[in-house]
């Protein structure tokens, strides 16, 4: 039998009935479960080195008596191509072991068989690694249908498919005429322990496997099959078109959901850069149109923008996705960018990184420098949250004209009523807890609905409620920070530099007035205010009318 790699249907149908019928009735001996063998399986086996050679291997695992009709058999005949092989008597088993090694997947000629590799992408956690992905598709047009009683015998066995590649598994998939089967993965190998009858029967079998390590393939596709070099053409065309159209592309590798949320309304601003930054230059004879796509699946949609680019032209362009649901993430989480570059609607460019995802009540202070992102904190601040309006609708039976009128009113009799209404609910002060990220320096913050349904609250906390209250009923508020600490401040006329400090963590003080934390609010600010003239970074005021100006709106 002459067969071009192994035709597995040929291959196990020829043997197995061969053996079991032909010889036993050739012997006179009659046919009885007795006669069937205990031992028949079919091992196919592909082992892949770094540089893209290997070794192709077929084994039959029997019993002795089929020995020597093994021995006369020459199974796999590949042109060109020296076949070694082996019989080994173990354990009561008898093993045929077919091999051939190659230098390359192109040296092997399988019949119906394809074998592909092709590289995806370079590691971005571990420079030197690679990520590629293994593909062994099995076509028999003229598939077998076994009888009952044949089925019940090859059920019995099985049919081993091996895959060894030069790196770590990280995803193995299967697919038998529609039925997926579950492998064994190990290390840098996968085994698949497919019943026989479902083998001889099937008229497709497909194989995937995605590994990453340290290999250097001589291209990025490596292939069993000819016709592959219309893709080989593609992948040399589209490395030509790259060379045209230089593409670079930086990312940063954490998302703040606020930062997005900001960006994707239009804002700028120059101490905040976007999650992605494209680096494109046209180095033809031509205009030419790139679009552009950064896209993060489960969190984002896609963002597109189109540039045109003269000959000879460089332009840059920035993107950062945004979807509501990175609002509703309370945890840092990886995510995968998705990074997408077409000219004339064909890809030239694609890239996957990974990224993370950090929490939605997670402020930035700083990404460069000390508080180069401090006007972020004017997210939190949610003048028209129901739970807000709830606190100011308590403070208005506090005053004798039972109306909030802003500027157009007492505007201290007014945060009066404010502070006693969420003292009232009774509010407590809680230590703050810092958040540690690879940038700068961040903290989770409660958006003041949070901290009036959990009836807590740090300094930063209470800021960012007064400042909430304050801005509902027109007045402009300001949020006091300091190296450890934050306060609230309220200007007492439209513009002016006349301010009402307030220590917002005493309100959670029974024995604490308004009086007090007013007091005390005015002293911590003229403390801050002299030491500043040596360290400006000791005082920061956050002026929430000039945030909003800057395009900082309420994350809610």
């Amino acid at each position: 039998m002459k067969l071009q790699g192994i035709n597995k249907k040929k291959y196990m149908i020829f043997y197995f009935f061969y053996f079991v019928f032909f010889i036993f009735i050739k012997s006179g001996i009659a046919f009885a479960n007795s006669v069937i063998p205990k031992y028949f399986d079919l091992e196919e086996k592909i082992q892949i080195n770094p540089d893209g050679s290997g070794i192709y291997m077929g084994k039959i695992i029997t019993d002795p008596i089929f020995a020597n009709e093994l021995k006369k058999e020459k199974l796999l005949q590949i042109p060109g191509k020296k076949v070694l092989v082996e019989n080994i008597l173990k354990d009561e088993k008898f093993y045929h072991i077919e091999s051939v090694y190659f230098k390359n997947l192109r040296e092997l000629t399988l019949e119906n068989d394809i074998i592909k590799i092709k590289v995806i992408k370079k590691s971005l956690t571990e420079p030197g690694k690679q990520k590629a992905v293994f593909e062994h598709s099995m076509y028999n047009p003229k598939n077998y249908k076994a009888s009952g009683e044949e089925k019940i015998i090859l059920s019995r066995h099985r049919y081993i498919y091996i895959v060894e590649l030069p790196g770590r598994i990280q995803k193995a998939d299967s697919i038998i005429d529609g039925i997926k089967i579950e492998p064994e993965v190990r290390e840098n190998k996968v085994i698949w322990r497919i019943p026989l009858d479902l083998a001889i029967e099937a008229t497709r079998m497909n194989f995937l496997i995605e590994f990453e390590g340290e290999f250097n393939f001589t291209s990025n596709i490596l292939s069993t099959q000819k016709f592959l070099d219309q893709e080989l053409i593609q992948e040399a065309r589209k490395k030509t078109e790259r060379e045209k159209v230089k593409i670079e592309v930086e990312t940063f590798p954490e998302l703040f959901p606020v930062i997005a949320k900001f960006l994707a309304e239009g804002n700028r601003c120059f101490k905040i850069p976007h999650l992605v930054r494209w680096r494109i230059w046209n180095n033809s004879n031509q205009t030419i149109k790139i679009t552009v796509t950064a896209e993060i699946p489960e969190w984002a949609p896609p963002v597109i923008k189109t540039v045109t680019l003269a000959p000879n032209e460089f332009k840059e362009v920035s993107q950062t996705p945004f979807g509501i649901a990175l609002l509703r993430n309370y945890s840092i989480i990886p995510a995968t960018l998705i990074l997408r570059a077409k000219k004339e609607g064909k890809i030239i460019y694609e890239e996957t990184r990974n990224i993370k995802i950090r929490a939605a009540d997670e402020v930035i202070w700083s990404l460069y420098i000390p508080y180069d992102t401090e006007y972020m904190i004017a997210a939190w601040v949610t003048p028209k949250d129901p739970a807000v309006e709830k606190i100011l609708s308590i403070a208005k039976e506090k005053l004798y004209t039972r109306s909030l009128s802003g500027y157009m009113g007492d505007v201290e009799s007014q945060v009066r009523a404010i502070f006693n209404a969420v003292r009232d609910i009774g509010i407590s002060y809680v230590s703050s807890t810092l958040a540690f990220g690879q940038i700068g320096f961040t903290q989770r913050v409660r958006l003041p609905r949070e901290s009036i349904a959990q009836r807590a609250m740090n300094c930063i906390d209470g800021a960012v409620l007064f400042a909430s209250l304050f801005e509902n009923i027109g007045l402009e508020p300001l949020i006091i920070l300091a190296p450890s600490h934050a306060f609230v401040g309220v200007r007492l006329f439209p513009g002016s530099q006349e301010t009402l400090f307030i220590e917002t963590t005493l309100v959670g003080r029974p024995e604490a007035t308004f009086d007090t934390a007013v007091r005390v609010g005015t002293e911590e600010y003229m403390k801050l205010l002299y030491q500043s003239r040596y360290n400006p970074n000791i005082l920061r005021i956050i002026d929430i009318k000039k945030a909003r100006e800057m395009g900082i709106y309420p994350l809610w």
